[in-house]
């Protein structure tokens, strides 16, 4: 393997940026939004054309520039207590060190080798995630048992995953023939695995007043506390297991502007709104009772984190230890604006779990162009997830792909890299509909986002500001701008 390099072994290869603290260079008073770049005629080169050039070979495990390969390398040492080695290989490689997980701080460790893998802690408890988790929402739908145990197998076997993300409404878009199936196309691979080796995460259903075959009584969802302990034994039962390790609530129960809204309507709140207090009691029940391990929350705006947390304080209840919210190139505003401070182990240590980096699939380049992907999700369900098709998200997509082609990179590869490589994110769940695109999506690991790039990704950003929270559709036919909630 390639000797691992730092910033003044590679000063022709970096475009080093200079800064205060925090992000590098962020306080450059010049541009108002990042640094300007050193001149760097080598700065664009693939590992190819640098080995090509100079014969020596290029280490792309190394992420971004020093100081972050510092920050991975710290973060690896402050989970992974008994790690001997230093330089880590790429991501799907063999690694001399034993892999950790839930058990890790009462020194079980799994009996199998990571390769590559980082793991962190989630939050205050005592879950020890890989920094990828494995996404489900298609599996029942678009993907097969057979082809989802294969995405499972080669996930946590070949690459040392260790982290399943679902709900009890999954597959999606929702139906009542289809829910439910992600879970027990999961339990039936967990029959075959050692339970204390994977990290079960779910998600109970929040408010809806469409879903209405989703509960017993057939009445409108709520975050009542008789319906999240139905929701919760039902999940226990799918899964094939006695206990969750994260059990998190898919969205509130009180109106919140979700899934491409622009603004906050005061009109739409509800006085009905079920109680944190009882929604949190529930919920503690469930952890005494030896359900559930921990708590989170999902879809939650900074002041519902906040009641959350004051709540479970004031009652003495188990609080929550992490949040999952979409995060990607064109959904950045809410994380980087608000969470991203919230839940820093310097305030309230709160885990952040990232889901749709690919917004969709949208950020992979495979919309584009109209009569591609014909069998792709957002095509097969119209007006699904439309608020990554708007005119402005499609602009913006556009850049970015000018962006990835410059510096040698797929889409996928720029989109997912760019997600994670971001210092506050604890894991990031990526999902796929076949094993070959799942590969990819966890290869990415490797790919170098330079400190370049990341000026360039910023340039759009402040050009494009969330281009998915706006009402001006793509004009497809059968678009019809519904939501998760409505499907």
């Amino acid at each position: 393997m390639a000797r691992a390099r730092t910033k003044d072994s590679l000063s022709p290869l970096y475009s080093i940026r200079t800064g205060g603290a925090g992000t590098p260079g962020m306080d450059d008073e010049k541009t108002g939004y990042g640094p300007e770049l050193i001149e760097d005629p080598d700065a664009a080169l693939t590992p190819e054309e640098w080995e090509k050039k100079y014969g020596e070979e290029v280490d792309t495990t190394v992420l971004y520039d020093e100081k972050d390969l510092e920050r991975r390398r710290i973060d690896a040492i402050r989970v992974a207590k008994y790690m001997d080695v230093m330089d880590s290989p790429k991501v799907g490689e063999p690694h001399p060190r034993v892999a950790l997980a839930a058990r890790a701080y009462k020194k079980k460790d799994i009996k199998r080798l990571t390769h590559g893998m980082l793991y962190r802690k989630l939050g205050k408890s005592d879950l020890i995630v890989s920094e990828v988790a494995l996404g489900t929402m298609t599996w029942g739908e678009q993907v097969t048992e057979e082809q989802a145990h294969a995405q499972l197998n080669m996930a946590f076997d070949e690459y040392g995953v260790n982290l399943i993300d679902t709900a009890e409404l999954y597959p999606v878009p929702a139906d009542p023939d289809t829910h439910g199936l992600s879970e027990k196309i999961i339990g039936s691979w967990l029959k075959k695995r050692n339970r204390e080796d994977v990290i079960l995460a779910t998600k109970v259903t929040g408010y809806s007043d469409v879903l209405t075959w989703l509960r017993k009584d057939g009445g409108p969802v709520r975050l009542t506390a008789g319906q999240i302990i139905e929701a919760v034994e039902g999940s226990l039962r799918r899964l094939g297991t006695d206990y969750i390790d994260l059990a998190q609530l898919h969205w509130p129960d009180r109106y919140l502007n979700l899934f491409g809204v622009d603004l906050y309507d005061q009109s739409r709140e509800r006085e009905d709104v079920v109680s944190f207090e009882e929604q949190l009691t529930a919920l503690g029940k469930l952890v005494k009772a030896g359900k559930i391990r921990y708590i989170g929350l999902s879809n939650e705006s900074p002041y519902g984190v906040m009641k959350f947390l004051e709540t479970a304080r004031r009652l003495g209840l188990q609080e929550v230890v992490s949040v999952q919210n979409c995060y990607n190139l064109l959904y950045r505003n809410e994380m980087d604006m608000g969470l991203s401070e919230i839940c820093s182990p310097s305030h309230e240590d709160l885990g952040i779990l990232c889901y749709s980096p690919l917004a969709g699939g949208v950020l992979s380049g495979k919309y584009m162009f109209k009569g591609r992907a014909s069998e792709a999700r957002l095509n097969r369900f119209p007006g699904y997830m439309a608020r990554y098709r708007t005119l402005q998200s499609q602009d913006c997509v556009f850049e970015y792909k000018e962006i990835a082609s410059r510096y040698g990179l797929t889409m996928a590869q720029l989109a997912l890299g760019w997600v994670y490589s971001r210092p506050f994110v604890t894991s990031t769940i990526v999902g796929a509909t076949s094993v070959d695109q799942l590969r990819e999506n966890l290869d990415a690991l490797n790919v170098p986002i330079f400190s370049n790039v990341v000026h360039d990704l910023s340039e759009v950003f402040m050009r494009y500001r969330d281009p998915s929270r706006t009402f001006a559709r793509v004009l497809d036919d059968g678009d019809t701008g519904t939501d998760e909630r409505q499907r």
